[in-house]
C-alpha cells in the first residue's frame, strides 16, 4: 500500500508546503529455511518554505522526516 498527499500556498513574495507519504508491505520471505514474509513499513512527513526578500535576496527552507520498520529473519549467532 502506497499513500501520498501535499498542500501548498505562495504567492509573489513567500511560499509554504507540506508533504507526507506513507508505504507498506507484508513483504516477502528471503530466508532460504523459512516461509514467514518480512514486511516493511515507512513514512516521511515535510515541509518547505521560501522568502523572497529582495530582488537579490531569497531565504529557502526545507525539513524532512521519515521513521521505517523492517522485519527481519532472526539468526543464531553462535560461531
Amino acid at each position: 500500500v502506497r499513500g501520498s498527499a501535499a498542500i501548498g500556498v505562495a504567492d509573489d513574495r513567500r511560499a509554504l508546503g507540506l508533504t507526507a507519504s506513507a508505504y507498506s508491505s507484508d513483504g516477502i520471505s528471503k530466508a532460504a529455511n523459512g516461509t514467514e514474509k518480512d514486511g516493511f513499513t515507512s513514512w516521511t512527513v515535510g515541509g518547505n518554505a521560501r522568502l523572497t526578500l529582495s530582488d537579490r535576496i531569497r531565504l529557502d527552507a526545507r525539513l524532512r522526516y521519515n521513521e521505517a520498520e523492517a522485519d527481519i529473519d532472526g539468526y543464531d549467532a553462535f560461531f
